[in-house]
């Protein structure tokens, strides 16, 4: 299941629409500056991803999650475009427009030859309409930037109406020409009311700006849910839990259920076949994935119609699917029962199976690798290309209930120890974060699911009822929030989602 941040910034830089500002210092290449003068110039569009007649530059596909796009300014762009920027162009005035983003994100550019800056030039919601911004662009010492996007997918279309240049490759300045008469002056406006107060932030500016949300004192969202709420997905639109009825729906704008077949009396969830007892579900690709734990087979959801796509794929009986996991083209399916993954072509729907350890439950893909956690407390490292025999195990300890993937790092917990280990990607070692008190970082005697928001680790709690926040910098808990019996945890982006099955509520921690 994926877990992502959104860690929100706002930079707007306003553009002169004519003439020549001089004295502008802008980085360019590996860093130097000079002094530059602006050149304003019939606005084109240098480059649109939206495929098609419209498509202006090297792609037309969407920025993906996490993804640096890089594009060529000088000359007439890398294709088809009609600016023409000189060679000796430092930076580029630009009108940015983020298109039919599919998630709450925020987008950078920056020179292609330095590193993100970690600031925004744009913010956007999933479904937003086109909004332009306006920002200034420094280029690299060979005329490119780059376009990050953080969550999602996005198109960018970005128009020039000017560039930057240093002063030395302009002639010197005209004369001053005579100055003009000054004009009347204007009738004074009447006196606008009074503002009213604004509402007080419920904690402090230094708790926003270390992203500590999980400090605010407002209650969290309860939503009434039925027949045992347990694991998360998010399409960036809706919010999907997998019950023993079947998948509910919840519009995160509203926190209300969404009907999915509004033939049927009463709010009813997406159906899928009565008692197959759906547990772990993934979103990717465009669709959902279920794993019905009680039938043995996965089933194939279309978030935008919320009904299933096609027939159920079915596995060997008695294989107890449990949770899964997507990627590029193929989906990786956790068989409890039977000691194996199943890894499913997305495109074909074919199974293969391998065989990966003691009772498989967490699946985290990491790059074209699948880390399958083991109930013996063993993680199996599957390569999503050979689909041979584990290419690797890691021990973490007994009892893996949780496990999430944060890039360089996995983490999962440790029932016997009470912690949560912290496992590096490239040397498939557990990381020794304290050689006085254990490898594990001590956070709950009974540690359930962990999820990730991007700075925070959050972990469920079986029996003291809260969800410990746990610093990955400083390896330590500095927080917690109290929850009635937690189970399944989830970060949608912009909230944390909590299942509790014995209430048969969820909980939104974070709310907007």
């Amino acid at each position: 299941m994926s877990r992502r941040t959104l860690i929100s910034a706002t930079v707007a830089v306003t553009l002169a629409a004519s003439g020549v500002a001089v004295g502008t210092q802008f980085a360019s290449g590996a860093g130097e500056s000079s002094e530059s003068i602006f050149v304003s110039i019939t606005p084109c569009r240098l480059v649109d991803t939206r495929p098609g007649d419209i498509n202006v530059g090297p792609r037309d596909t969407k920025i993906g999650p996490d993804e640096t796009a890089t594009f060529t300014a000088w000359g007439t762009g890398d294709a088809d475009s009609p600016c023409d920027i000189p060679a000796t162009a430092t930076a580029i005035a630009t009108n940015t427009v983020a298109i039919a983003p599919t998630a709450r994100s925020f987008m950078t550019l920056y020179p292609a030859d330095v590193d993100n800056p970690g600031t925004a030039n744009l913010n956007y919601t999933a479904g937003q309409a086109p909004t332009p911004n306006a920002a200034n662009v420094p280029l690299s010492a060979t005329g490119t930037f780059n376009v990050f996007n953080a969550f999602g997918e996005v198109h960018v279309v970005i128009d020039v109406n000017g560039y930057y240049q240093p002063s030395s490759n302009v002639g010197p300045q005209g004369p001053t020409g005579p100055q003009g008469n000054a004009g009347r002056n204007g009738v004074n406006g009447s006196v606008g009311p009074d503002a009213r107060d604004g509402v007080s932030n419920r904690i402090s500016d230094e708790q926003i700006a270390e992203l500590r949300w999980f400090e605010d004192p407002a209650d969290p969202v309860t939503i009434a849910v039925e027949s045992r709420p347990k694991a998360f997905a998010s399409d960036g639109t809706y919010l999907f839990v997998t019950t023993t009825d079947g998948v509910i729906v919840i519009d995160p704008s509203t926190n209300e259920q969404v009907d999915a077949d509004p033939t049927t009396p009463g709010t009813q969830p997406i159906a899928l076949d009565p008692g197959s007892g759906p547990l772990g579900i993934a979103y990717g690709n465009g669709r959902l994935y279920t794993a019905n734990i009680n039938f043995h087979t996965v089933s194939v959801i279309d978030p935008t119609t919320l009904q299933r796509d096609g027939a159920d794929i079915v596995l060997d009986p008695s294989t107890l699917p449990a949770d899964l996991a997507v990627g590029d083209t193929q989906l990786v399916v956790s068989l409890n029962a039977s000691d194996q993954v199943a890894v499913i072509d997305l495109a074909t729907r074919a199974v293969e199976l391998v065989s990966v350890g003691t009772e498989p439950e967490q699946v985290v893909i990491v790059g074209n690798e699948a880390w399958v956690s083991g109930y013996d407390g063993n993680i199996a490292i599957v390569e999503l290309d050979s689909l041979s025999t584990p290419a690797g195990f890691v021990s973490v300890g007994t009892s893996i209930t949780g496990m999430i993937g944060t890039g360089d790092y996995v983490w999962a917990t440790n029932g016997g120890e009470g912690s949560v280990n912290k496992v590096e990607v490239a040397s498939r070692q557990v990381v020794d974060i304290d050689p006085g008190i254990g490898t594990g970082i001590p956070a709950s005697p009974a540690p359930r699911e962990l999820a990730y928001d991007g700075r925070w680790l959050y972990l469920t709690e079986a029996t003291a009822d809260t969800v410990m926040v746990i610093d990955p910098v400083t390896h330590t808990v500095v927080g917690s929030v109290p929850v009635d019996d937690p189970e399944d945890i989830y970060f949608d982006g912009t909230s944390v989602w909590v299942s509790n099955p014995a209430a048969n509520t969820i909980q939104r921690l974070l709310p907007r």
